[in-house]
């Protein structure tokens, strides 16, 4: 929930105002973009702070109060199955996925025209993620 100062063009008073998002419906695929860049002025900066990656999603306490479905719960459980990683800078850089294989749970990297098996699975923190995609389990 984010608060900020509200300035009403009738009375020209300033208020605290809430600002949040809820999710009514849980979607099957659910895809987070992560804010890699950042803009402060004129200058522009990539962001590279390394993030724990959760391999499992519980998204229950970001529903809207009124969807007080009985299969929410199971709804709101989400498993992580991709990944897509930035590496360069602001003027150019490369694209690469991690990918899970539903089947057999086995990870792959794959870049440009290579898929390469991962050992031990796709890594849980990472500084070059940026865009994450998760499936409801």
């Amino acid at each position: 929930m984010e608060r900020c100062g509200y300035k009403c063009s009738k009375c020209k008073g300033v208020d605290t105002v809430e600002k949040q998002m809820t999710i009514f419906r849980f979607p099957k695929v659910l895809v987070l973009h992560l804010k890699r860049f950042s803009n402060s002025g004129y200058r522009r900066e990539k962001i590279s702070t390394l993030i724990n990656i959760p391999e499992k999603l519980d998204m229950r306490d970001y529903k809207t109060p009124k969807s007080n479905h009985s299969s929410l719960k199971a709804a709101s459980q989400y498993r992580l199955y991709g990944m897509s990683h930035h590496s360069g800078s602001l003027n150019g850089g490369h694209y690469i996925g991690e990918v899970m294989n539903v089947d057999d749970k086995t990870w792959y990297n794959c870049n440009d025209s290579q898929c390469t098996k991962i050992r031990g699975g796709a890594d849980k923190q990472s500084s070059s993620a940026y865009v994450l995609f998760y499936v409801r389990s």
